[in-house]
């Protein structure tokens, strides 16, 4: 289980810091791809949190996924 929290956070973390790049370097890009209007926006980086909880999400699943998959242990 801690195995799969850890893979969930750092998913997230890191997907949450690409996505903050990508915002400064395209910053409509929010308002271009996603209906914001039915989105939970984080405001401070208007960032989908939507986004993360799906990073959060694969991240959860994929990291024992693999563990499992490969035969190996962490």
């Amino acid at each position: 289980m801690a195995d799969a929290l850890v893979s969930g956070i750092t998913f997230a973390s890191l997907s949450a810091f690409g996505f903050v790049i990508y915002t400064i370097l395209f910053p409509t890009v929010v308002e271009a791809w996603w209906n914001t209007g039915e989105l939970l926006v984080i405001p401070f980086v208007k960032y989908p949190a939507e986004e993360i909880m799906w990073a959060f999400a694969f991240g959860f699943a994929a990291g024992p996924m693999y563990e499992f998959l490969a035969g190996k242990k962490f």
